[in-house]
């Protein structure tokens, strides 16, 4: 699925998922609120279907909570940091729910990370293993922290970075509807003009490395050509996995925190 969000004065933004070379069905979902510059992706998880019923239920879940929370409404970035983060305890309460409901669905879940921009900064969410980049002044950052055995390992020192045949690297700690709580991981962003976001499931992380991926990044000349080389350097490695990139570029003034 592709998807040009139609160019605002704040943001401009592509978003491209594609089910791989290797999976019968996409487990990967995004949406849009283009009104609220809201930006969601999801990685479900599950046999039998149960991963793409996740995703899907958690992002519908998520947009229609955020659709009642936020428009026309007057939040600032503290109070809708604590919306949103509300809102996603919620979300895992109705895919949680949703897991018990057939034999199928037990043990589902998926990951789910978020791009707010405000009128007084930008938030991100998540939960999982996908992934928010900001790139900016030329340097890539990763703004959030993987929810995964291997990520837990190393900062326990016991693995390194480059550990990319560890047998366990796509278990993931934490994830949406596979318990009754969950506190998602927030952060509160400054702004800057032509700061762009990407958000993205594992299934490009794992096949495109942090310094390709910044390199990329300096030579993108629009969202639409970065979503379409990351799915085409993905699916020339082998596409074992769904996977979706979300681009967003910030195009409004600076903002300080």
């Amino acid at each position: 699925m592709s998807r040009r969000a139609p160019a605002t004065s704040v943001f401009e933004a592509c978003g491209l998922s594609d089910v791989g070379l290797s999976r019968p069905n996409n487990e990967d979902v995004w949406g849009e609120i283009e009104e609220l510059n809201f930006f969601v992706l999801a990685d479900g998880m599950g046999g039998h279907r149960a991963g793409e019923v996740a995703s899907r239920e958690a992002v519908s879940f998520l947009l229609e909570g955020v659709k009642t929370s936020f428009l026309n409404k007057t939040l600032n970035l503290v109070e809708s940091e604590k919306e949103l983060a509300s809102i996603i305890r919620q979300v895992n309460k109705e895919v949680f729910k949703l897991s018990k409901k057939e034999p199928e669905y037990k043990g589902m879940g998926t990951t789910l990370s978020c791009l707010m921009l405000r009128d007084t900064g930008a938030l991100v969410a998540n939960v999982g293993d996908s992934r928010v980049y900001r790139f900016r002044n030329q340097k890539l950052q990763l703004l959030t922290r993987d929810d995964s055995l291997l990520r837990e390992l190393i900062d326990l020192g016991q693995i390194t970075e480059q550990s990319n045949d560890f047998a366990y690297k796509n278990i993931i700690t934490k994830a949406v509807g596979t318990e009754a709580k969950l506190e998602p991981s927030m952060t509160k962003l400054d702004l800057k003009t032509n700061d762009l976001f990407l958000l993205t499931t594992d299934g490009l992380t794992d096949l495109i490395q942090f310094t390709e991926l910044e390199l990329l990044m300096v030579h993108a000349s629009s969202v639409e050509s970065l979503c379409l080389k990351l799915i085409e350097i993905a699916k020339g490695r082998g596409g074992y996995d769904n996977m979706t990139a979300l681009v967003v570029r910030y195009k409004g003034n600076d903002i300080s925190r």
